[in-house]
């Protein structure tokens, strides 16, 4: 399974790390990543993947539902099978 996780918020101190490791907590790598601070707004969006190819996207994105409210930040989440020509 590979997913795609976007995230924007208010720039504070933590977010990548705090990202980071509910990502290894939930058992899954990340394939790549790419953020910046654009003016006071922090911007991320990491390709992750897992073995598991049965994995539920949606026990994914309720994971990271409850661990949003702690940075303030928005997110989306994609499972890759949508966006094939681009991974």
């Amino acid at each position: 399974m590979k997913a795609i996780i976007t995230v924007v918020g208010k720039d504070k101190s933590g977010i990548v790390a705090g990202v980071a490791g509910k990502i290894a907590e939930l058992g899954l790598n990340i394939d790549d990543i790419s953020q910046t601070v654009l003016d006071e707004y922090f911007t991320m969006m990491a390709v992750v993947s897992s073995d598991e190819k049965n994995r539920i996207f949606t026990y994914l994105r309720n994971e990271f539902e409850s661990f949003w409210a702690n940075f303030e930040c928005e997110n989306q989440y994609s499972e890759c099978s949508n966006f094939r020509s681009y991974v």
